[in-house]
């Protein structure tokens, strides 16, 4: 394992100061959907610490926590929610689909105006999450949306490994499926690099058998993910969100609903099961954009 391997896996996620136990905060919002909806949370991403007998402190890894809410003639309520923390919305329907937010943000550039991540660098970026550094694990890899600025990216990558592993109690069958939020920074020009501090962490990881991949009805959108409470802001109105309909696949959509055709890192060019909805993928289009 190389020492950037190393570094990436030592190092998960942001790190968030602790949550004072005593104060608590709110999320609300008036959900508007065309699918019934069966339950509604908030989960929070927060790095675990320990402190060494040196006094110095390390992650040691991400954990999700979820809290759920409740949803009352269209009012989205969830409470009780650790401040500070970072959330993102996650919604289930009746017909067993999953709404999941994810966190976009990243730092601002130092440039007047923030200018937008351009296609050059996402070509730069992509190229090297390509590489046998980053993607040696998986038999299959794509990037399920892609968002940033001139110095910063954050990518939604989903990858499957479909050969068999060592450890962990392997079963004959058993594939690897993993969502995780990556994150570059471009600290010099043109070097684009993993965020030094803390590169990745995981939305979802699990051992499963090929029919319960296909079974899956996964949808993301930014627009539901990355709600900062801070003792500032303890409540946070989000208004009125219009939450997208999950169909067979996991995939990505802007705020607006319409679905992002993923970029295809590692695999087939067309996959035997649903990354999006073919019928309506566009042939020449990448994941990320604004809209």
């Amino acid at each position: 394992m190389t020492g950037l391997a190393q570094n990436i896996l030592a190092v998960l996620l942001s790190v968030i100061v602790p949550a004072d136990t005593n104060q608590t905060g709110t999320i609300t919002a008036v959900v508007k959907t065309a699918q019934p909806l069966i339950g509604a949370a908030a989960v929070q991403r927060q790095a675990e610490q320990i402190t060494t007998t040196k006094g110095k402190e390390h992650d040691i890894g991400m954990y999700s926590r979820l809290y759920e809410g409740r949803i009352t003639e269209g009012k989205l309520i969830i409470e009780g929610l650790p401040v500070p923390g970072l959330y993102d919305l996650r919604f289930e329907t009746k017909n067993g689909g999953i709404i999941s937010g994810w966190d976009p943000n990243v730092p601002e550039s130092d440039y007047v105006g923030d200018p937008p991540l351009e296609e050059e660098a996402k070509t730069k970026i992509l190229k090297k999450m390509a590489d046998e550094e980053f993607s040696a694990f998986s038999d299959r890899m794509w990037i399920l949306d892609m968002q940033g600025n001139v110095q910063n990216a954050v990518l939604l990558v989903m990858s499957l490994r479909m050969r068999p592993f060592v450890g962990g109690n392997y079963q004959p069958g058993e594939w690897v499926w993993r969502i995780e939020r990556w994150q570059w920074e471009n600290p010099e020009e043109d070097t684009w690099v993993p965020y030094r501090r803390r590169p990745f962490y995981a939305l979802n990881r699990q051992r499963l058998y090929e029919k319960q991949l296909k079974e899956k009805q996964i949808v993301f959108s930014r627009h539901l993910g990355g709600i900062c409470l801070t003792k500032e802001r303890q409540i946070v109105d989000l208004g009125a969100i219009q939450l997208p309909q999950p169909v067979p696949g996991v995939f990505a959509v802007h705020p607006d609903g319409s679905f992002i055709p993923p970029v295809i890192l590692k695999g087939p060019e067309k996959p035997d099961w649903p990354v999006m909805p073919k019928e309506i993928m566009p042939e020449k289009e990448q994941a990320g954009g604004a809209k």
